[in-house]
């Protein structure tokens, strides 16, 4: 894969990522918001991410899965 098609995929992503932190008011918990709910609202925005970079990189995915599956599994 060529390198600008790279860099504009890491662009791609990194907006959609900044786009979510900001939908969820995501950057540090405001005083008033309790610790546990802004875990489970981070949590959220973790899958969300992963569910977006899964439908528009399907094949990118798979092979970051695939090795995370199998550095975990060297770890135990």
């Amino acid at each position: 894969m060529p390198q600008s098609t790279l860099n504009q995929k890491i662009k791609i992503l990194e907006r959609d990522i900044s786009e979510i932190k900001k939908y969820l008011g995501f950057s540090v918990p405001k005083k008033d918001v309790d610790f546990e709910n802004w875990q489970k609202i981070k949590k959220t925005a973790k899958k969300i991410r992963e569910q977006i970079f899964k439908e528009r990189y399907p094949e990118l995915y798979a092979k970051l899965k695939k090795r995370k599956w199998k550095r975990n599994k060297n770890l135990s």
